[in-house]
């Protein structure tokens, strides 16, 4: 996916299905990743090395129950990493870098809006960078997440897709959080 002067790469690990999304500002060499899985980490990293930036920035969309966050370890390994979340549910717990819903975390020419969009989980977010969204599991292909494990919620699930992701330009490209082929 492009945007001028950005490169969106999409990468999913193969065990869970999991879509991360690697986004690449070329003009200032910056790159943020939204829902790293922590076994592929070493792959975003040789995918950094590849196009020459460092991993700067990485980005939850939620508190993720069916595989190991990326963040913390890529953290670790890039000790010049920030780890952000939405400012719900129990993203307190994982990170102090937490981002307002409405607001909007600039990353070089990279600018992605944080929309409140719970249901899944408490703390789901998704992230807007036109003409993308960055769903993580509210939204999936042919479906949306579950609300039936853990701290989901069917009603807010109804009114964070019909109030908010509906509401978007219909031109709108969907990034979700898996591909389960079918």
């Amino acid at each position: 996916y492009k945007i001028k002067n950005i490169n969106i790469y999409q990468i999913q690990e193969p065990v869970t299905k999991s879509l991360s999304y690697l986004i690449h500002d070329k003009k200032h060499n910056l790159a943020v990743i939204i829902d790293p899985v922590e076994e592929i980490v070493n792959y975003y990293n040789k995918i950094a090395k590849k196009h020459g930036f460092s991993l700067g920035h990485t980005l939850d969309t939620h508190v993720h129950a069916d595989h190991i966050s990326g963040s913390n370890r890529l953290v670790y390994i890039n000790k010049n990493c920030k780890y952000f979340m939405g400012k719900a549910g129990d993203a307190s717990k994982v990170t102090n870098n937490l981002i307002k819903k409405n607001s909007t975390l600039n990353v070089g020419d990279i600018s992605l809006k944080a929309l409140y969009t719970p249901g899944h989980t408490l703390d789901s977010f998704c992230f807007y960078l036109e003409p993308y969204i960055f769903t993580g599991d509210t939204l999936l292909i042919n479906s949306t997440g579950r609300t039936d494990i853990g701290n989901g919620n069917a009603e807010m699930m109804y009114d964070s897709i019909f109030s908010i992701l509906l509401k978007l330009n219909k031109k709108t490209i969907i990034l979700p959080g898996h591909d389960y082929k079918g």
